[in-house]
């Protein structure tokens, strides 16, 4: 803690030697970035055009149309209106994204991306206000106080602090600003769903002043049902508050300090139906839409905290910033996992049970100067990060008992897995103006990594199957009592490696063009590293390999007609190799996945996006993708198909599965070859309020959900429309919302271990809320 301690308090101590004389002669810390975003702002109210976006993604305020590579904003008018308040729903605006929730959110970009839980950090990370949240499950929090959301694809690495070879989403949220303000509201939704929130921001001193925001929603009535118990599920209980603390003892200083609290149990995801068209091991059928049965009702209790200091100084040649973070949260989750399998002591009863608790604790520090405006060719950032995180990872796993029969199985289990990583990483990217309208961006960035892994596999007592010690097939030659990473085991003489070290140096390259102030073209190679690593709940698999993607990508921006029409377009081409996926081919248990690496990926697609102010106060915008993503290699795994096999003299469906199989050829999952996004906001005054009515229909054609193609999603349109009130004195709101509007249904998760199973997304919900501004 000493190390987190003056990591943290080192940067707010430079700054009180800064010396007064020469700090009074220099530009304000984030004055000439604000004064060059303004000057690219037309007056959308006189020009009739679109308003320009402003974003961070390049580590200054730019205007979004400048920025070379596929990045979608979504502002907070946007976000609201369309009632979206975290990642999860955020698919709904952004072609090419999936965001799963099982164990966190799980998201993909461009079909980048993996089911992460239990498998270390994911390909498409999420930061908020600029740190870096290690964990998927800490991803899953609400804001209410968003100012607008990045998504950024592609490799990330030369600009931010951690490698990332997916993409990621930045959610950037409100500062404390100079005057008192408080925004409230409470909402009612369908599924008897209350939801409160309060925005409070004020200033303390001249120099001082602080907000907070206040989040809760509870949704009481689930929108699926348990026929083994009656009872609904997929409901969720939030709680969560933002604060933060501002600091500007002079205008070229300001120290954030933020903290986040985050109380969520949500059950989604975890409501295993039967794959429609096929019938479990043990004869348990696909029940229809919603319905499920499970002996268990699925729980996932999940506290989050994350505290971050940011410091920002200008140097006068340069922009100083520390970003220091610490974060911890801790999972208890309660699921049947596996579902049905053979052999069950009462018919269509039978389960595979896999309670999981998750801890984490990272500890972030950046560094980071980028070159202040200036009349020089060259613009430059630099920086370096480092990172440690701990992470608890426990799986207890054991059959269906009825009494003291119980199906035939593996005995109960305990697996206690602590993967640990430590990581040094520098950074820079510098952008050389060729001639005026031609730059050259190049970033280089070499990560080294460390990783551990330490824990043990016992029996799991109480149970009425439990046993005093584990079977020799489970653990080395003998049987045992506990199993240790590292330890001897069938086919690994001499256990796997406990200890990992990584290096990599990776870069960016980037052509630029302005042709005229309007349009912009660029051609890019980019490769993204993410290092190896362990599963931490199975010590029977060999750590992962790291993975590469090469990535080039060449593209246009545009604003037409005035500022009229903006038209956006880019063609990708990866080869993504030494793919981290799951995998449920041997040694993997019966239900459970191992880590492995696929050989080789190759993804060709086209991004693009609109806006359109087709008349005063009508908007209307859109984006889309099409990919295609294939294997190119992936010798020595497995396919599961629907077989036959009879159960108490009845003939049912359950997984064939075929080994030593290469995938070549074989679709990428969570890749729809085309989605898309189309919608309007229509804003017009009247003599009560101003009203903005707004509309979305978010596609995506087939696509399949699991590695071997064998649970596919279905096309669909998901609509979602809203109607807003403000009133003349912008003192009272009421919003009006409905998604999902036709009831689609739509599959949120589907895997293949021991059964084919899906879990179902949100049918229609609808609801109101009632606001004040103060």
């Amino acid at each position: 803690m000493n190390k987190a301690f003056l990591a943290g308090v080192a940067p707010v101590a430079l700054l009180a030697c800064v010396n007064p004389a020469s700090a009074a002669t220099a530009a304000a810390a984030d004055a000439p970035a604000a004064a060059s975003a303004a000057a690219d702002q037309p007056d959308a109210a006189v020009s009739g055009g679109l308003e320009q976006i402003v974003v961070t993604a390049t580590r200054r305020e730019v205007n979004l149309q400048k920025v070379t590579g596929t990045i979608e904003a979504i502002t907070a008018d946007k976000l609201k209106v369309m009632n979206v308040s975290g990642v999860l729903q955020l698919p709904s605006l952004v072609s090419g994204l999936v965001v799963t929730p099982s164990g966190g959110n799980n998201v993909y970009l461009r079909g980048i991306g993996t089911a992460s839980t239990g498998f270390n950090e994911a390909q498409v990370a999420v930061y908020v206000d600029g740190l870096y949240l290690a964990n998927p499950t800490a991803g899953i929090l609400s804001f209410n106080n968003i100012d607008r959301i990045e998504v950024l694809k592609g490799p990330q690495g030369t600009l931010y602090g951690r490698n990332v070879t997916g993409g990621l989403i930045s959610v950037i949220t409100r500062e404390p600003g100079a005057a008192p303000r408080i925004d409230a509201s409470v909402g009612y939704a369908n599924y008897d769903t209350l939801t409160a929130n309060l925005y409070a921001s004020a200033p303390i001193s001249e120099t001082l002043a602080a907000n907070i925001a206040v989040y809760h929603q509870k949704q009481s009535k689930g929108w699926s049902v348990n026929l083994f118990n009656g009872h609904d599920d997929q409901k969720s209980d939030e709680t969560g508050l933002e604060a933060k603390l501002q600091w500007k003892p002079g205008p070229q200083t300001k120290v954030t300090a933020s903290f986040i609290y985050d109380y969520n149990n949500r059950d989604y995801g975890y409501s295993y139906e039967v794959y429609p068209g096929t019938i479990g091991t043990d004869g348990t059928p696909y029940y229809g839409q919603y319905q499920h049965a499970s002996r268990i009702d699925a729980a996932a209790p999940t506290h989050i905290y994350i505290g971050s200091l940011k410091v920002q100084q200008d140097l006068g040649f340069a922009n100083f910033m520390s970003m220091t973070g610490y974060q911890t949260s801790n999972a208890n989750v309660l699921f049947q996992g596996g579902l049905p399998i053979l052999g069950q002591p009462v018919a269509g009863q039978s389960a595979l049970y896999a309670p999981f608790y998750e801890r984490n604790r990272t500890f972030s520090q950046e560094f980071q100067l980028t070159s202040a405006p200036s009349g020089s060719r060259l613009d430059w950032v630099a920086g370096a990060f480092y990172y440690n995180d701990h992470t608890l990872l426990q799986l207890d796993t054991y059959n269906t008992c009825i009494g003291n029969v119980c199906a035939p199985g593996a005995p109960p289990t305990r697996n206690t897995g602590h993967p640990n990583t430590e990581s040094y990483s520098g950074y820079g990217d510098l952008t050389y103006r060729i001639f005026e309208a031609t730059h050259l961006i190049a970033g280089l960035r070499y990560t080294d990594e460390n990783k551990t892994l330490s824990g043990s596999l016992a029996p799991l007592q109480g149970r009425p199957n439990s046993v005093a010690t584990l079977p020799a097939a489970a653990t080395a030659t003998t049987a045992g009592t506990v199993f240790f990473p590292g330890q001897p085991f069938p086919g690994f003489p001499n256990g796997i490696p406990t200890r990992l070290h990584f290096n990599k140096l990776t870069y960016r390259f980037v052509l630029a063009q302005d042709v005229g102030e309007d349009l912009h073209l660029y051609v890019s190679h980019n490769l993204g590293f993410k290092s190896g690593a362990f599963n931490g709940n199975a010590f029977n698999n060999p750590p992962a390999r790291p993975e590469l993607l090469y990535a080039t990508e060449a593209g246009f921006k545009s604003e037409l007609f005035d500022h009229r029409v903006r038209l956006n377009a880019a063609y990708f081409h990866y080869t993504y190799k030494d793919v981290q996926v799951r995998s449920i081919a041997p040694p993997a248990a019966p239900g459970n996945a191992l880590l492995i690496n696929a050989a080789s990926e190759r993804m060709d697609g086209v991004d693009g996006d609109f806006s359109i102010a087709v008349t005063k106060g009508l908007i209307v915008n859109g984006s889309f993708e099409y990919l295609n993503g294939r294997y190119v290699d992936f010798p020595g795994t497995t396919i599961a198909a629907p077989g036959t096999k009879t159960v108490n003299g009845v003939l049912v469906g359950s997984p064939t599965v075929t080994q030593n199989v290469n995938l070549a050829g074989f679709e990428v999952p969570q890749a729809p070859p085309f989605s898309a996004s189309f919608g309007f906001t229509y804003k017009f005054d009247t003599s009560v309020g101003a009203f903005a009515l707004s509309g979305n229909d978010h596609y995506n054609s087939p696509y399949v959900l699991t590695t071997d193609s064998s649970v596919r999603q279905n096309r669909h349109h998901v609509l979602d429309a809203a109607l807003n009130w403000l009133s003349s004195d912008k003192h009272y709101e009421v919003n009006l919302f409905v998604r999902n509007l036709t009831k689609q249904y739509v599959y949120a998760v589907g895997q293949v271990s021991t059964n084919f199973t899906i879990v179902p997304g949100a049918p229609r919900t609808f609801g109101a809320s009632l606001g004040v501004h103060f």
